[in-house]
């Protein structure tokens, strides 16, 4: 959101954020230009179906709340509602009774979502349901964007109408993912070699497999070493698989870090790692590590999907089979050896970014907002 949010406040927008609110956070703040309330709701936590239903509730009626309480006052112009739930759109239903116009921003893909989690086939009542909710979201915004063709391509087909929908990547905040690093071509390769993999750390994330390929690569490079900043519920079972497989020391978990030392840390590495598993949802996705390494210049090595496929060949990224860990560990021993293949990748691969980066996606931004609006905005 920070793209969309900067595009608006660049082209003399007021913005205002609701989200969620966490522990100790103010409910009320100036962030970066933007006017930020967090809504006070039921504690997010790991729970099942009628938990997380609950909490979905609880920001929608919050949610709810907010736009009309706010729209009779300040008379919003435009609301961005951004995913998940896909049903949130319909919070802004009084505000765009009063005027307001209701952009979707789909993040994601929420049954293939749920199928990542609850096993279920397409004829599942529950599934029914959830595409139900999807479409009927889209149908009742006045448009939407979403972040791969992929992504667009499924809710069509699912049923929404094509000339609704944009597409909008994903890309890496400036200020923070910016300056780039790119590996030395003419550095002599040796037996360091370190990489680096952040984020929330989640089954479909695939760190397993690029813990597995630990294993095999210090065979082969016994100085590499991979740092995994972030935090997440498969963290105690990861650490486990460590010791398991004897790579203390090889492996390190460093938790959720400031912004100065993950930037840091990551400018400090050789390669971004993406080793996501193959699933319905991330066949679709394009993760937003994935261009925080290419707008750093680090070379990134990432599974091989549809929605990655579509956009990038192995001349911007290293490709491996998802949850291989040998071929996985064969791609790293092959980097950790070729400095000027590191070079190559990162440098082409900045340049795809800085073609379709974030000043490319905010000018797109802010013309399907001014279309919305019925006016041309400020580039």
């Amino acid at each position: 959101m920070e793209n969309q949010i900067q595009a608006l406040l660049e082209a003399g927008y007021e913005v205002d954020v609701f989200c969620l609110g966490g522990r100790g956070q103010p409910r009320r703040e100036v962030v970066n230009g933007a006017n930020v309330y967090r809504a006070a709701t039921l504690e997010r936590r790991r729970g099942g179906r009628l938990r997380y239903a609950a909490e979905y509730l609880s920001f929608w009626l919050a949610t709810l709340w907010f736009l009309t309480r706010r729209q009779i006052t300040h008379r919003y112009e435009i609301i961005t509602v951004a995913t998940l739930p896909d049903f949130l759109i319909f919070a802004g239903v009084f505000a765009r009774l009063l005027g307001a116009r209701l952009l979707l921003d789909l993040r994601e893909c929420t049954p293939e979502i749920y199928q990542g989690v609850y096993p279920a086939d397409r004829d599942n009542l529950t599934m029914r349901l959830i595409v139900l909710a999807e479409q009927l979201s889209i149908k009742f915004a006045d448009h939407a964007v979403t972040c791969t063709e992929q992504m667009r391509e499924t809710f069509v087909r699912r049923g929404a109408n094509p000339a609704k929908i944009d597409v909008m990547l994903n890309v890496a905040d400036p200020a923070l993912f910016g300056d780039p690093v790119l590996p030395d071509p003419e550095a002599q390769p040796n037996s360091h070699f370190r990489i680096v993999n952040h984020g929330t750390i989640k089954e479909r994330y695939g760190h397993e497999t690029l813990i597995e390929a630990m294993a095999y690569l210090i065979e082969e490079v016994p100085g590499a070493r991979l740092d995994i900043m972030g935090a997440g519920p498969l963290r105690p079972e990861l650490e486990a698989l460590v010791q398991e497989l004897g790579l203390e020391g090889v492996v390190t978990f460093a938790g959720f870090v400031p912004d100065d030392e993950l930037m840091a840390r990551l400018r400090s590495a050789h390669c971004g790692t993406v080793p996501l598993i193959s699933t319905p949802e991330t066949e679709l996705i394009h993760t937003f590590k994935m261009y925080e390494y290419m707008a750093l210049g680090l070379p990134v090595v990432i599974s091989r999907t549809a929605a990655v496929e579509a956009y990038f060949d192995e001349s911007t990224l290293c490709f491996f089979e998802p949850g291989n860990a040998r071929d996985l560990a064969g791609v790293l021993t092959r980097l950790s050896r070729d400095v000027v293949l590191r070079h190559c990748l990162a440098n082409n691969a900045l340049k795809w970014y800085e073609m379709y980066g974030p000043a490319q996606q905010k000018a797109k931004f802010r013309e399907i907002v001014g279309g919305l609006v019925r006016r041309r905005l400020p580039a």
